[in-house]
């Protein structure tokens, strides 16, 4: 049936179009330069999405690609992404299939690259979650989170907690509840926090001993 295009709003990666009828149409930006349309323009949608449909695999890998330029990315970032900026459903399981086939999408390297680089800043708990945002498998998650190197998750742990129990105070349990409390948001497990509160606090005492005898 056709309609009538009443506005073109400008979205990243994509425009949001408006229809006369009250209908909206989210078509892909590299795929809007190819097929445009104007304000006033009468339009069927079904007609419209027809012709733009054979381009679109095409189009889709193209967009991925440039997503892949600036960083890694996991499945379900990239299918996601060209879901929310309009590719049909079709698309983006042709696109995919090729990515993985290339090997320029790989989730099990993504994961294992990600937690090498946060397990010396984090705890395992904010990893998980962060990666399950980006709709890693749980058991992929479970399974790179196993080879991490369990000194390295408390020796980051100690240095936070050093951080937070080195500023004065005069209510200490107070200082350590703040502590534990820091250290928890940053994803660190209950026992990693112990452990790492009490060496932080050997630590620190150590530092005000060798300075009151020097």
């Amino acid at each position: 049936m056709t309609d009538t295009v009443t506005d073109i709003v400008k979205r990243t990666g994509c425009r949001l179009i408006h229809l006369i009828s009250g209908d909206r149409m989210t078509v892909p930006l590299l795929v809007f330069k190819r097929a445009p349309l104007k304000v006033g323009q009468a339009v069927d949608p079904e007609v419209y999405r027809a012709g733009t449909k054979p381009m679109e695999a095409g189009l889709a890998l193209e967009q991925a690609g440039r997503m892949l330029i600036s960083r890694d990315h996991t499945q379900g970032e990239i299918r996601k992404k060209l879901i929310e900026v309009g590719y049909s459903e079709p698309a983006v399981k042709q696109t995919m299939e090729k990515l993985v086939q290339a090997r320029l999408v790989d989730d099990r390297r993504y994961v294992t690259n990600y937690v090498n680089m946060k397990i010396k800043r984090v705890g395992v708990g904010r990893i998980h979650r962060e990666l399950t945002l980006k709709g890693i498998p749980a058991e992929d998650i479970a399974e790179a989170l196993e080879k991490t190197d369990n000194s390295a998750q408390l020796d980051s742990a100690v240095k936070h907690a050093k951080k937070a129990l080195s500023k004065r105070t005069k209510e200490p349990r107070h200082q350590a509840q703040l502590a534990y409390a820091a250290l928890a948001r940053r994803g660190y497990s209950p026992d990693v926090i112990r452990r790492a509160l009490d060496l932080a606090r050997d630590s620190l005492l150590e530092q005000e001993t060798d300075g009151f005898s020097g």
